[in-house]
């Protein structure tokens, strides 16, 4: 029989001998919480766990803390948001939050975890001139949200990511402008790539449309 006694692995002590059962050899030990277990020892000397049963307890209950805290943080922002529509908020004048969401965070938090919230993701309202509810809104990148926002005060033309140029000389987006003054600006992870020289607004949009599928395959329909 060996003796491990004051042997530290990971985050635990060895305060006795190891002894031998009928399926196991198993080492008295003692995680620097205080808990005590007894561990086989092919585990201890080959793949101790970094924490303790019940350190694994605090540490999860930690990040569920944390993450709804996050949500509660999100929550609190969105009714503020709508609530008082002014400055920089103004584009939430009309936009509300559903009955059972604002008088209860516990409904939208349980929603948001059903529905594969993560930090990193966004709530996003699929047709960004709806409510906040839950047949209007998912989790999304940043990437995917901006891809959704609405259309710009400056746009005229109808169709989302479309401009119309007007008569200017020297910059590749305004040549043929008198006959082909429609083009379109896709921002997508940072890069912004214009497409240009289209007679109609539709065929810009059009373009726009198979440049996204053939060059990023799987974004949200702009």
């Amino acid at each position: 029989m060996k003796t491990f006694i004051g042997m530290k692995i990971n985050n635990f002590t060895v305060i006795g001998d190891e002894y031998n059962t009928s399926k196991n050899v198993l080492v008295p030990i003692q995680c620097s919480c205080g808990y005590t277990t007894d561990m086989p020892r092919w585990v201890l000397l080959n793949k101790p766990p970094s924490l303790c049963k019940e350190c694994r307890k605090v540490q999860i209950q930690s990040n569920i803390d944390h993450i709804k805290n996050k949500l509660k943080d999100l929550y609190t922002k969105i009714k503020q948001r709508i609530e008082n529509p002014t400055g920089k908020n103004s584009c939430y004048i009309n936009v509300k939050m559903s009955k059972d969401w604002y008088n209860d965070f516990n409904i939208f938090y349980e929603w948001a975890i059903d529905n594969n919230y993560k930090e990193g993701l966004s709530i996003d309202r699929i047709n960004p001139d709806g409510d906040y509810c839950e047949d209007n809104c998912r989790w999304a990148t940043s990437i995917e949200q901006s891809q959704n926002r609405r259309k710009t005060k400056n746009n005229t033309t109808g169709y989302k990511g479309v401009y119309k140029s007007k008569p200017r000389n020297g910059k590749v987006i305004y040549q043929n402008t008198f006959n082909n003054p429609y083009y379109t600006i896709i921002i997508y992870d940072g890069k912004r790539t214009t497409l240009s020289g289209f007679s109609t607004a539709e065929e810009a949009y059009e373009a726009r449309l198979l440049y996204i599928k053939q060059n990023y395959d799987g974004l949200v329909i702009p």
